[in-house]
């Protein structure tokens, strides 16, 4: 066995000494730790963009931003000012060929087919921080409907890798920013976006390489700003067309650069470097997985009579339940709880409908985080008069993904902290290939007790053979499993279950039925917005791997060459 792990990894070893020596020539000219966006929107429609970047220059002679696909917008003003807020010297007849030493200290503009390039000259190789400065008339817009918009690509594909990215746009006429009056989304980055009264804040989770982006939507109720850009779009159209991924941008894909062809090589070789990473890692990791089938394992588990925990919601990380479950769980336990009453309401205005609603009753604190975060968003999305739809939840999310992918975050981070608090797992940095680390949890035996307490356990609520075993004087218990059945997925099942072991029995004073219809009627408005968002960009979180096409502003590249 332990030969066996040696040759795999000196393959690996060897695949990777062979990838990075294959790649030497295409090599980044350098690394982008954070980039800080900080925009004004003024009065006129125009804005002042601050972009504050730290990077690291390994090779090349200068440093650059690419701006295009400026429609009726236009490049005002720009400057760059180095660390300490010094206004570098301005070259008004800049030449990229010009060597470092000349470069140093100055800024230039290159004009493009399709825009500009803001440059300048970082002087020595090394880590530095500098402020880009410009102006876009027009940045605003007025869409047909009488709302007016933004639409940017604030960071473009085939940019130097960027550790993070932070955007805060603000406004200098007193707006304040609210929910739905005015609406964000982020697109092609793995990240959140945040609607706060003084900024839209859209910010990263995750790294972004060669083909990440950053385009931000938001779109205004009303005129605030006395732009005189108008496009053909309505709000929906316009969110429609930012949803519907890049499709056409590929169509109309432009011959690649010699820097973006460069670019793409040290990715492909990167991810092949991890991969090989990957593969070492697996060759010694969870024994467990390696030494038996699970799927069998799963068949030959003993029944777990018991509820597995007290909480039903941080047990998500081992449940491998999902967060749209989760909400449809909280639903039917806010019920239970009188937080939550059914009542029938009717809403339309010439075609009217019966609906079953969730009137809002006690509002007190809940003490996890997840719960209360979802309870707030809940609250939110019924609106004044408190009464909750399922169409008024599924409007919230969707036009405000960050509310569920906040849920889903703090669902996982609450159930990790308390497997680690139990001792179930433990966080450890991880060095691989002598320089390459990162976080991982260890589980341990036992995290597998819980796991398969857990799943014993839905095997038990699903199983319609242990109907009779199910006493009268396990009624009391019905409340739990079906808060649990709801988290599993499977509410309907155990349902009718419950109305065989004894139909005349009552656990709530609420119509049961229609409790168990509105907590799945709940999940399933959750699933559909993610499936929604998740098909139009590939992405789960709150901002998208794609989307953004047709945005404003933007173009190719950027950072070091």
């Amino acid at each position: 066995m332990v030969k066996n792990h040696m040759k795999r990894l000196v393959l690996v070893l060897s695949i990777c000494v062979v990838v990075l020596f294959a790649s030497v020539d295409t090599f980044a000219a350098g690394s982008i730790q954070s980039i800080n966006l900080d925009v004004v929107l003024h009065k006129d429609g125009s804005a002042t963009i601050r972009d504050t970047r730290t990077f690291t220059a390994t090779s090349g002679s200068e440093h650059y931003i690419s701006i295009g696909n400026l429609d009726n917008m236009s490049l005002m003003d720009y400057k760059v000012f180095d660390k300490n807020g010094k206004e570098l010297e301005k070259n008004t007849n800049w030449n990229i060929q010009d060597s470092r030493e000349q470069k140093r200290g100055k800024y230039g503009l290159i004009s493009k087919d399709d825009g500009y390039e803001i440059c300048f000259g970082y002087g020595d190789y090394g880590k530095h921080t500098f402020t880009i400065e410009y102006r876009i008339s027009n940045f605003v817009f007025n869409l047909k409907d009488g709302n007016q918009a933004i639409y940017w690509k604030f960071l473009n594909k085939n940019m130097d890798s960027i550790e993070r990215a932070d955007v805060k746009i603000r406004n200098d006429i007193n707006l304040k920013y609210e929910y739905p009056k005015s609406r964000l989304w982020g697109f092609g980055y793995k990240g959140q976006t945040k609607i706060t009264e003084n900024y839209l804040h859209a910010y990263t989770e995750e790294p972004m390489n060669g083909s990440n982006y950053m385009v931000v939507l938001s779109i205004f109720e009303g005129k605030k700003f006395g732009t005189t850009s108008t496009q053909s779009w309505t709000s929906d159209e316009l969110i429609n067309l930012a949803l519907k991924g890049t499709k056409d941008e590929a169509k109309t894909k432009k011959p690649e650069s010699r820097s973006s062809i460069y670019r793409k090589g040290i990715f492909r070789g990167f991810f092949i470097f991890v991969i090989a990473i990957i593969l070492v890692r697996m060759s010694g990791k969870n024994k467990r997985i390696e030494e038996e089938n699970y799927e069998e394992h799963v068949k030959q588990l003993d029944y777990y009579r018991q509820i597995p925990d007290e909480y039903f919601a941080r047990t998500y990380y081992l449940s491998e339940c999902n967060a749209a479950t989760a909400v449809s769980a909280f639903i039917l336990k806010w019920i239970f709880e009188k937080r939550l009453v059914p009542k029938d309401t009717t809403t339309g205005i010439i075609f009217k409908k019966d609906v079953i609603s969730l009137e809002i009753v006690d509002e007190s604190r809940i003490p996890n985080k997840a719960e209360e975060y979802l309870f707030e968003v809940v609250k939110y999305a019924s609106g004044k008069d408190k009464v909750l739809t399922q169409k008024e939840f599924h409007k919230c999310i969707m036009h405000n993904y960050s509310y569920y992918s906040n849920f889903k975050s703090l669902l996982k981070n609450e159930s990790k902290e308390y497997y680690k608090k139990i001792g179930a797992c433990e966080e450890v940095k991880k060095s691989y290939l002598f320089f390459f680390t990162e976080k991982e949890l260890v589980w341990n035996e036992k995290s597998d007790e819980i796991g398969d307490k857990i799943t014993g356990f839905k095997k038990y609520l699903e199983d319609y053979s242990l109907v009779s075993e199910r006493e009268a004087k396990e009624v009391f218990l019905w409340k739990d499993y079906l808060i649990w059945a709801a988290f599993f997925g499977i509410a309907d099942k155990v349902y009718e279950q419950f109305k065989i072991v004894d139909p005349d029995a009552q656990i709530t004073d609420v119509n049961l039925y229609d409790a168990i219809i509105l907590s799945e009627g709940f999940e399933e408005e959750t699933r559909s917005v993610s499936d929604y968002y998740s098909s139009s960009s590939g992405s789960g979180g709150s901002s998208y791997d794609s989307g953004g096409s047709g945005s404003f502003g933007g173009g190719d590249g950027g950072g070091s060459r």
